[in-house]
């Protein structure tokens, strides 16, 4: 039976698939455990606008909004923020609640955070940050023509710094800093910094507990026989600075190699949603089954968690979503040239995938062998359990 919360409303504001799917576990926790209502505030970013209605039976109520950023064009870019701005205004924001963000500096969930606490002053209203990535501060210098431009928006309509910062060696790395907002952290499979907040490390991966009887999956997100799923992105040559040729060549051959020592199993093969499908001429097999591009891989996953075998990917969250939910996880990142500051952030990065294998040659991929994982209904209520344990954490916080 539920109990009673000290909280009366828990919302979840999503802006990509990866972000919402967190949160539709999430919300299975407390509805599980709670009293109070899972509410869904879903902006219309392009990764998650008309496209995760399968999952909106995850939350209590859904409600839709506008979607701003901070765009170059500048009378554009303020209209847009006007009306998301009014729209939001316009929500009643319940007292008692819970605000669940990945993070607070993009513009629009700025807006949220500001929104929710000026409308829940004088009761109990917390923001929670849910991180599912360790923060990497090295080799970061502030890109001051950036930060200049995105406080044309946030300090001048929200009253808040926010700076931009990028990899000295790799501009195409971009962070954020601005001072901490959330009241609690929950570091998802990993043990992140501490500050004037509640902490919580090391805690599961919630997209596991989506029931997946209960979602209206399309019958093309089913794989048709067991396999081994490859994850390519056309863009990882010119963004990391490895040669294209190799990056091909590489993944053919390490396709091939799993094709031609596992007769009894399907190749399947993604591309990143950011990936133009004209530009996998490249990719010599004419026999794997090529997956929707749009559709987020945690939904493969999720959908057919006894036919997925492995996933093959170069440093990826792909790689460490598998992991979390069971699927053993393959980086041939080396492979294909990563080397010196790079392969060091990405081995950080992966590093929260404690068993994903990096392989280095085609030998160790020839000589491996995909079986049928071990069912995990019971690691899950472990899992679900210290989720539990985090919320009822926050309801002692409160005194």
């Amino acid at each position: 039976m539920a109990q009673r919360a000290k909280f009366d409303n828990f919302y979840f504001v999503p802006l990509t698939e990866f972000e919402f799917l967190i949160m539709a576990g999430i919300s299975q926790v407390i509805k599980k455990y709670y009293a109070g209502k899972t509410i869904l505030l879903l902006p219309a970013h392009p990764r998650v606008r008309n496209k995760m209605e399968n999952y909106y039976k995850q939350f209590d109520e859904v409600t839709f909004f506008p979607y701003c950023n901070y765009r170059h064009n500048l009378i554009k870019g303020y209209r847009d923020f006007l009306l998301c701005y009014n729209a939001i205004n316009k929500y009643q924001f319940q007292p008692n609640s819970i605000l669940f963000m990945v993070s607070s500096r993009q513009l629009v969930q700025a807006i949220f955070l500001k929104l929710f606490k000026k409308k829940c002053e004088g009761s109990i209203s917390y923001f929670v940050q849910v991180l599912p990535y360790a923060e990497n501060k090295q080799n970061m210098r502030l890109n001051l023509a950036r930060s200049i431009f995105m406080n044309c928006y946030s300090l001048l309509f929200l009253q808040r710094f926010i700076y931009c910062v990028c990899d000295r060696k790799h501009p195409g790395y971009i962070g954020y800093r601005a001072k901490s907002d959330w009241d609690f952290r929950v570091n998802i499979e990993h043990t992140g910094e501490n500050g004037n907040f509640i902490t919580f490390h090391n805690i599961p991966f919630p997209t596991s507990f989506i029931d997946s009887s209960t979602v209206d999956f399309s019958q093309g997100l089913y794989l048709k026989k067991k396999g081994v799923i490859f994850f390519l992105d056309t863009t990882i040559p010119r963004l990391h600075g490895i040669d294209e040729e190799k990056y091909w060549k590489v993944s053919n051959e390490i396709i091939n190699a799993v094709i031609n020592n596992n007769q009894d199993i399907n190749v399947y093969v993604k591309l990143h949603p950011a990936c133009d499908e004209d530009e996998v001429s490249q990719l010599i097999r004419s026999d794997v089954i090529w997956l929707d591009k749009d559709i987020p891989a945690e939904e493969y996953y999720l959908a057919n968690q006894n036919k997925i075998l492995a996933v093959f990917s170069t440093g990826s969250t792909v790689l460490l979503s598998a992991l979390w939910m069971g699927i053993p996880a393959y980086s041939y990142s080396d492979m294909v040239g990563y080397s010196g500051t790079l392969r060091q952030r990405f081995l950080k990065y992966l590093s929260l995938g404690k068993n994903i294998r990096h392989i280095h040659n085609l030998n160790e991929v020839a000589t491996t062998r995909f079986i049928k994982k071990e069912d995990e209904t019971g690691c899950l209520g472990l899992k679900m359990d210290k989720w539990k344990r985090v919320i009822d954490g926050i309801m002692r916080s409160t005194g």
